[in-house]
Order: structure tokens, then sequence, then C-alpha cells
């Protein structure tokens, strides 16, 4: 078993088997094709124009 670790804190594992390597991450990060990946959540989303009465929008 391996560890994955980032800002000294363990985000994940690799549980190694005799066919397939299994990865489990916390909550936030993800496994995918060799490379880990944050997940960050976006909340409040702003409204990038508010009136559009120029009808570009």
């Amino acid at each position: 078993m391996l560890i994955y670790i980032f800002n000294k804190e363990k985000i994940g594992r690799i549980l190694m088997t005799g066919g397939e390597n299994r990865y489990e991450m916390i909550e936030g990060f993800k496994y995918q094709k060799g490379k880990i990946f944050r997940i960050n959540k976006v909340n409040d989303i702003q409204q990038y124009v508010s009136d559009c009465d120029l009808g570009w929008c």
C-alpha cells in the first residue's frame, strides 16, 4: 500500500493487488489516468454583466 500526501496531509492511497491497483482518495481529490486532481468547489458565482440593454449579452 502506498499513501499520497499533500501539504503534510494524507489525501489517498493505492491498494496494490495481484491484478489491478485500486486508488482511494479523500473528498476533494480525484485520481484519473495517472494524475491526481484537487477539486475546488465554487460558491456564489457572480454575474459578469448586470444589464443587457445593449444587446451584446
